[in-house]
């Protein structure tokens, strides 16, 4: 599995988007973005990809 954490409507959604091996590590980048400000709840998501 591979997740990855865009981040919509930003224009800085080149550089903070990111994919990740588990889904803790990429629950945990969710959360610094979001504790920065970088990303709300509203605009920023996790999507699982592959099988």
């Amino acid at each position: 599995h591979v997740f990855t954490v865009p981040i919509e409507g930003s224009k800085l959604q080149r550089l903070f988007a990111g994919c990740y091996r588990n889904k803790e590590d990429a629950l945990k980048a969710l959360d610094a973005l979001q504790n920065t400000g970088v990303a709300s709840l509203k605009d920023s998501k996790l999507y699982e990809i592959g099988e």
